[in-house]
């Protein structure tokens, strides 16, 4: 069922403790407010697509779709035509396909991993960023939309400027908001309502016993630095929930790397 303007699952703010992620999601209310294009900017697994579901549920594109779009999955040509959508004339007649930008016309895309683009795509959504009008590939005719864009990247822009793989043209009309997603090992207070969050939402999709974790066990997992950030927290716990032969996760049940 579509969830209503301006709510968002409760249960999403609960895990937020730190003072870190806590101005994040100020920034990211105030943001959703607006109809500007967004950057979310984070290491892999610091919850780049929850943010920006997080930022269109708050937004009164809320009614609207919300379209992921994976770069990493996509061959070069299958992205322009997957974003733009194309047209081509066979014997059978004229085949025509919408791309994501009008398929989810009125709510917002979420581009994962912009610098995945190819150049001439970033060139592409670069003008359709500043005229507000896409043309399919094939076609002609400009067709105007009304999608808010949101990207992600793992590394810093500049970085990915300065080696060419991130179009500068393209980064400056799509950036107007840059947010910065800390890393889970700064953000430690998180940690311990994060795990009660994945052990309740594994009972409630599978026959899992397990009701909680062990002080010493939650410290162990605080020490860690996990590179691989809330995923990589996510598959450590039912890992250990697996492991675990009563219903309490002891440091025993976690994976060998926290331990150590």
């Amino acid at each position: 069922m579509m969830e209503s303007i301006h709510t968002v699952n409760e249960r999403d703010l609960d895990i937020v403790r730190s003072a870190a992620m806590q101005e994040v999601l100020k920034i990211m209310e105030r943001v959703a407010a607006s109809d500007l294009s967004v950057v979310l900017v984070g290491e892999q697994g610091t919850g780049k697509e929850w943010a920006a579901r997080f930022i269109h549920r708050l937004s009164r594109r809320a009614r609207s779709p919300f379209l992921p779009f994976d770069c990493g999955a996509l061959s070069p040509e299958m992205m322009e035509k997957d974003l733009f959508g194309y047209e081509a004339v066979t014997r059978e007649g004229v085949v025509l396909r919408r791309g994501a930008f009008e398929e989810a016309d009125g709510g917002t895309v979420l581009i994962n991993e912009l610098a995945l683009l190819p150049l001439p795509v970033q060139m592409k959504m670069a003008r359709a960023l500043e005229y507000q009008t896409i043309t399919r590939v094939g076609g002609e005719q400009l067709i105007h939309i009304h999608t808010r864009i949101i990207g992600t990247l793992n590394r810093h822009p500049e970085a990915l400027m300065d080696e060419g793989v991130l179009l500068r043209e393209m980064y400056y009309r799509i950036s107007p908001l840059v947010i910065e997603l800390p890393a889970l090992r700064d953000r430690k207070e998180d940690i311990p309502p994060m795990i009660k969050k994945i052990l309740r939402e594994l009972r409630a999709r599978s026959n899992s016993t397990v009701v909680g974790i062990s002080p010493k066990a939650i410290e162990l997992c605080q020490a860690y630095h996990w590179p691989g950030n809330t995923r990589h927290l996510k598959n450590a716990i039912e890992y250990a929930a697996v492991m675990c032969p009563g219903k309490w996760i002891e440091p025993d049940n976690l994976p060998a790397y926290v331990r150590r």
